[in-house]
Protein backbone atom coordinates (compact mmCIF):
# COMPACT_ATOMS: atom_id res chain seq x y z
CA UNK A 1 0.00 0.00 0.00
CA UNK A 2 2.89 2.37 0.76
CA UNK A 3 4.18 1.76 -2.76
CA UNK A 4 0.86 2.88 -4.25
CA UNK A 5 0.69 5.94 -1.97
CA UNK A 6 4.23 6.86 -2.99
CA UNK A 7 3.16 6.60 -6.65
CA UNK A 8 0.27 8.97 -5.89
CA UNK A 9 2.63 11.42 -4.18
CA UNK A 10 4.98 11.34 -7.15
CA UNK A 11 2.11 11.99 -9.57
CA UNK A 12 0.91 14.88 -7.39
CA UNK A 13 4.41 16.35 -7.09
CA UNK A 14 4.89 16.09 -10.86
CA UNK A 15 1.67 18.02 -11.45
CA UNK A 16 2.58 20.63 -8.85
CA UNK A 17 6.01 21.12 -10.44
CA UNK A 18 4.38 21.54 -13.85
CA UNK A 19 1.88 24.06 -12.44
CA UNK A 20 4.67 25.94 -10.65
CA UNK A 21 6.76 26.05 -13.84
CA UNK A 22 3.79 27.38 -15.82
CA UNK A 23 3.11 30.10 -13.23
CA UNK A 24 6.77 31.10 -13.23
CA UNK A 25 6.86 31.10 -17.02
CA UNK A 26 3.70 33.17 -17.32
CA UNK A 27 5.06 35.81 -14.95
CA UNK A 28 8.39 35.90 -16.81
CA UNK A 29 6.68 36.21 -20.20
CA UNK A 30 4.32 38.88 -18.87
CA UNK A 31 7.31 40.95 -17.75
CA UNK A 32 9.02 40.39 -21.11
CA UNK A 33 5.83 41.36 -22.97
CA UNK A 34 5.51 44.55 -20.90
CA UNK A 35 9.12 45.40 -21.71
CA UNK A 36 8.57 44.77 -25.44
CA UNK A 37 5.40 46.90 -25.47
CA UNK A 38 7.19 49.71 -23.65
CA UNK A 39 10.08 49.47 -26.11
CA UNK A 40 7.67 49.53 -29.07
CA UNK A 41 5.98 52.69 -27.77
CA UNK A 42 9.33 54.30 -27.10
CA UNK A 43 10.56 53.46 -30.64
CA UNK A 44 7.34 54.86 -32.14
CA UNK A 45 7.75 58.07 -30.15
CA UNK A 46 11.40 58.41 -31.15
CA UNK A 47 10.58 57.76 -34.81
CA UNK A 48 7.59 60.13 -34.86
CA UNK A 49 9.47 62.96 -33.15
CA UNK A 50 12.46 62.51 -35.40
CA UNK A 51 14.66 61.92 -32.37
CA UNK A 52 15.73 58.56 -33.73
CA UNK A 53 14.81 56.70 -36.86
CA UNK A 54 13.54 53.09 -36.68
CA UNK A 55 12.79 51.00 -39.75
CA UNK A 56 9.48 49.27 -40.24
CA UNK A 57 11.28 45.95 -39.90
CA UNK A 58 12.65 46.92 -36.49
CA UNK A 59 9.26 48.16 -35.31
CA UNK A 60 7.51 45.07 -36.64
CA UNK A 61 10.02 42.77 -34.94
CA UNK A 62 9.41 44.34 -31.51
CA UNK A 63 5.63 44.41 -32.00
CA UNK A 64 5.57 40.80 -33.22
CA UNK A 65 7.59 39.74 -30.18
CA UNK A 66 5.06 41.38 -27.87
CA UNK A 67 2.19 39.73 -29.74
CA UNK A 68 3.95 36.35 -29.73
CA UNK A 69 4.48 36.60 -25.99
CA UNK A 70 0.80 37.45 -25.50
CA UNK A 71 -0.14 34.30 -27.44
CA UNK A 72 2.31 32.16 -25.46
CA UNK A 73 0.92 33.56 -22.21
CA UNK A 74 -2.61 32.69 -23.32
CA UNK A 75 -1.59 29.12 -24.26
CA UNK A 76 0.27 28.66 -20.96
CA UNK A 77 -2.70 30.07 -19.04
CA UNK A 78 -5.03 27.63 -20.80
CA UNK A 79 -2.72 24.74 -19.92
CA UNK A 80 -2.51 25.96 -16.33
CA UNK A 81 -6.30 26.15 -16.07
CA UNK A 82 -6.67 22.62 -17.43
CA UNK A 83 -4.02 21.23 -15.04
CA UNK A 84 -5.48 22.95 -11.95
CA UNK A 85 -9.01 21.83 -12.85
CA UNK A 86 -7.93 18.23 -13.40
CA UNK A 87 -5.31 17.97 -10.63
CA UNK A 88 -7.59 16.27 -8.11
CA UNK A 89 -8.95 13.87 -10.70
CA UNK A 90 -5.47 12.96 -11.89
CA UNK A 91 -4.34 12.22 -8.33
CA UNK A 92 -7.56 10.36 -7.50
CA UNK A 93 -6.83 7.89 -10.27
CA UNK A 94 -4.39 6.25 -7.86
CA UNK A 95 -7.06 5.67 -5.18
CA UNK A 96 -8.38 2.35 -6.58
CA UNK A 97 -4.84 0.92 -6.52
CA UNK A 98 -4.39 2.09 -2.93
CA UNK A 99 -7.75 0.67 -1.85
CA UNK A 100 -6.95 -2.65 -3.55
CA UNK A 101 -3.56 -2.77 -1.80
CA UNK A 102 -5.26 -2.07 1.53
CA UNK A 103 -7.76 -4.88 0.95
CA UNK A 104 -4.93 -7.32 0.23
CA UNK A 105 -3.03 -6.20 3.35
CA UNK A 106 -6.17 -6.49 5.51
CA UNK A 107 -6.56 -10.13 4.51
CA UNK A 108 -3.21 -10.91 6.10
CA UNK A 109 -3.93 -8.76 9.15
CA UNK A 110 -7.24 -10.55 9.73
CA UNK A 111 -5.44 -13.89 9.65
CA UNK A 112 -3.03 -12.58 12.31
CA UNK A 113 -5.90 -11.31 14.49
CA UNK A 114 -7.82 -14.58 14.15
CA UNK A 115 -4.73 -16.50 15.22
CA UNK A 116 -4.19 -14.25 18.25
CA UNK A 117 -7.87 -14.54 19.21
CA UNK A 118 -7.71 -18.32 18.93
CA UNK A 119 -4.59 -18.42 21.11
CA UNK A 120 -6.28 -16.09 23.63
CA UNK A 121 -9.32 -18.39 23.77
CA UNK A 122 -6.97 -21.30 24.34
CA UNK A 123 -5.45 -19.41 27.27
CA UNK A 124 -8.96 -18.79 28.56
CA UNK A 125 -9.65 -22.52 28.45
CA UNK A 126 -6.35 -23.23 30.23
CA UNK A 127 -7.18 -20.61 32.87
CA UNK A 128 -10.58 -22.19 33.51
CA UNK A 129 -9.01 -25.66 33.77
CA UNK A 130 -6.33 -24.30 36.12
CA UNK A 131 -9.00 -22.71 38.34
CA UNK A 132 -10.91 -26.01 38.30
CA UNK A 133 -7.89 -27.63 39.96
CA UNK A 134 -8.76 -25.53 43.02
CA UNK A 135 -11.93 -27.57 43.43
CA UNK A 136 -9.92 -30.46 44.91
CA UNK A 137 -8.39 -28.55 47.86
CA UNK A 138 -11.66 -26.64 48.30
CA UNK A 139 -13.54 -29.92 48.78
CA UNK A 140 -10.94 -30.97 51.36
CA UNK A 141 -11.56 -27.74 53.27
CA UNK A 142 -15.33 -28.26 53.01
CA UNK A 143 -14.98 -31.81 54.35
CA UNK A 144 -12.93 -30.47 57.26
CA UNK A 145 -15.74 -28.02 57.99
CA UNK A 146 -18.33 -30.80 57.93
CA UNK A 147 -16.19 -32.89 60.29
CA UNK A 148 -15.87 -29.91 62.64
CA UNK A 149 -19.61 -29.22 62.51
CA UNK A 150 -20.24 -32.88 63.28
CA UNK A 151 -17.94 -32.68 66.30
CA UNK A 152 -19.59 -29.45 67.45
CA UNK A 153 -23.01 -31.13 67.14
CA UNK A 154 -21.88 -34.05 69.26
CA UNK A 155 -20.48 -31.59 71.77
CA UNK A 156 -23.89 -29.94 72.01
CA UNK A 157 -22.98 -26.67 70.32
CA UNK A 158 -26.25 -25.02 69.11
CA UNK A 159 -26.61 -24.99 65.32
CA UNK A 160 -26.63 -21.17 65.17
CA UNK A 161 -23.26 -21.10 66.95
CA UNK A 162 -21.60 -23.82 64.93
CA UNK A 163 -18.71 -22.88 62.59
CA UNK A 164 -19.80 -21.87 59.09
CA UNK A 165 -16.52 -20.50 57.71
CA UNK A 166 -14.84 -22.94 55.32
CA UNK A 167 -11.52 -21.29 56.15
CA UNK A 168 -10.48 -20.76 52.55
CA UNK A 169 -11.99 -18.73 49.66
CA UNK A 170 -15.04 -20.50 48.23
CA UNK A 171 -14.72 -18.84 44.82
CA UNK A 172 -11.89 -17.52 42.67
CA UNK A 173 -10.76 -13.93 43.16
CA UNK A 174 -12.24 -12.27 40.07
CA UNK A 175 -12.34 -8.77 41.55
CA UNK A 176 -11.69 -6.80 44.74
CA UNK A 177 -14.39 -4.91 46.60
CA UNK A 178 -13.37 -1.39 47.63
CA UNK A 179 -15.67 -0.16 50.43
CA UNK A 180 -17.44 3.14 49.84
CA UNK A 181 -18.98 4.59 53.00
CA UNK A 182 -21.81 2.42 54.22
CA UNK A 183 -22.57 1.04 50.74
CA UNK A 184 -21.68 -2.24 49.13
CA UNK A 185 -18.51 -0.92 47.52
CA UNK A 186 -17.03 -0.92 44.06
CA UNK A 187 -15.55 -3.82 42.13
CA UNK A 188 -11.95 -3.24 41.07
CA UNK A 189 -9.61 -5.47 39.10
CA UNK A 190 -6.12 -5.13 40.51
CA UNK A 191 -3.04 -7.31 40.06
CA UNK A 192 -4.20 -9.69 42.80
CA UNK A 193 -7.17 -10.85 40.69
CA UNK A 194 -6.91 -13.79 38.31
CA UNK A 195 -9.09 -12.22 35.60
CA UNK A 196 -8.04 -9.20 33.54
CA UNK A 197 -10.48 -6.30 33.52
CA UNK A 198 -12.30 -5.47 30.30
CA UNK A 199 -10.59 -2.07 30.30
CA UNK A 200 -7.15 -3.72 30.53
CA UNK A 201 -7.85 -5.95 27.55
CA UNK A 202 -9.27 -3.04 25.55
CA UNK A 203 -6.19 -0.89 26.20
CA UNK A 204 -3.87 -3.77 25.34
CA UNK A 205 -5.71 -4.35 22.04
CA UNK A 206 -6.37 -0.78 20.95
CA UNK A 207 -3.36 1.08 22.41
CA UNK A 208 -0.73 -1.58 23.00
CA UNK A 209 -0.69 -0.63 26.72
CA UNK A 210 -0.62 -2.99 29.71
CA UNK A 211 -0.44 -2.38 33.50
CA UNK A 212 3.01 -1.95 35.00
CA UNK A 213 3.00 -5.36 36.68
CA UNK A 214 2.11 -7.09 33.40
CA UNK A 215 4.95 -5.30 31.61
CA UNK A 216 7.29 -6.31 34.45
CA UNK A 217 6.22 -9.94 34.02
CA UNK A 218 6.83 -9.67 30.26
CA UNK A 219 10.36 -8.37 30.96
CA UNK A 220 11.33 -10.65 33.84
CA UNK A 221 8.85 -13.52 34.11
CA UNK A 222 8.22 -12.49 37.74
CA UNK A 223 4.89 -11.60 39.32
CA UNK A 224 4.93 -8.47 41.48
CA UNK A 225 2.42 -5.87 42.56
CA UNK A 226 1.69 -2.88 40.37
CA UNK A 227 3.45 -0.59 42.86
CA UNK A 228 6.56 -2.80 42.93
CA UNK A 229 6.62 -2.86 39.14
CA UNK A 230 6.51 0.94 39.00
CA UNK A 231 9.42 1.15 41.46
CA UNK A 232 11.45 -1.27 39.34
CA UNK A 233 10.68 0.83 36.27
CA UNK A 234 11.78 4.00 38.06
CA UNK A 235 15.07 2.36 39.04
CA UNK A 236 15.69 1.31 35.44
CA UNK A 237 15.02 4.85 34.23
CA UNK A 238 17.33 6.26 36.97
CA UNK A 239 20.24 3.78 37.12
CA UNK A 240 22.35 6.10 39.31
CA UNK A 241 19.66 6.29 41.99
CA UNK A 242 21.10 5.20 45.30
CA UNK A 243 24.68 5.71 44.11
CA UNK A 244 25.22 8.46 46.66
CA UNK A 245 24.28 6.11 49.48
CA UNK A 246 26.74 3.48 48.24
CA UNK A 247 29.50 6.09 47.91
CA UNK A 248 28.89 7.25 51.49
CA UNK A 249 29.24 3.67 52.73
CA UNK A 250 32.50 3.16 50.83
CA UNK A 251 33.98 6.44 52.06
CA UNK A 252 33.30 5.90 55.74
Amino acid sequence: MKKQIEAMNQAKEKLEVRISDLNTGIKKKANEKATAEALYREMLLEDSSGEKTHSTTELSKVKQRAEALELEIQVDSDQLQVLEAGKEGAVQKSLPDIEAARTRALEGIKVELDKIEEEARELRAKLTLKVMEANVPLKKAQELLQDLKGAEYMAGVPWDRQTTDVGVPTKPKLYTIVPIGMGQGTKTYDESCIMPAEDELTKAYARGEVPAWVQHYANTGKLVTDEEARKHAEKRSNPTEGKGFVDRLLNR
